[in-house]
């Protein structure tokens, strides 16, 4: 593992073990990117990013699911509990990958896929819930929506 990260977005980074994230399985659409720092800029906190060991300016801005939707407790399958390594959905802490939409000025988390991660284990699942009550374009909120108020 490198101790520093090199990144267009980003810069140099210093990779702390502790916020890496391995995914056993990759993403989908980037089942070879396994190993991930967990990045969070303190400019832009909420919002962390989930950058790729291996190819750095592949990154993903994420934010804790639980902000996108209050209340937000999808049931985690046993498989994903397994893989996880733990025993129950309310040990795993979920984040939402976020999607900038410049052309309808909105933001969208994922919450019918969520980022599922056993912290303390370093370890991190994308989660496919069966129940589609959740969207995958949850609306968050308009860019620039204050200055047309």
């Amino acid at each position: 593992m490198p101790a520093t990260l090199e990144s267009r977005r980003f810069g140099s980074v210093e990779v702390v073990e502790e916020a890496t994230l391995l995914f056993a399985e990759g993403l989908p659409g980037f089942e070879e990117l396994r190993e991930f720092l967990l990045l969070s800029p303190p400019e832009l906190a909420p919002v962390q990013f989930l950058v790729s060991l291996m190819v750095p300016d592949i990154s993903f801005p994420v934010l804790p699911a639980s902000l996108c939707l209050p209340g937000y407790a999808p049931q985690l399958g046993e498989a994903d509990l397994d893989q996880l390594h733990l025993v129950a959905a309310s040990e795993a802490t979920l984040y939402a990958i976020l999607t900038f939409h410049h052309e309808q000025e909105e933001v969208t988390a994922n919450l019918r896929a969520p980022l599922a991660i056993n912290i303390a284990a370093r370890l991190g699942r994308q989660v496919t819930l069966a129940d589609s009550t959740y969207s995958l374009r949850h609306p968050l909120c308009g860019v620039g929506e204050e200055a047309r108020e």
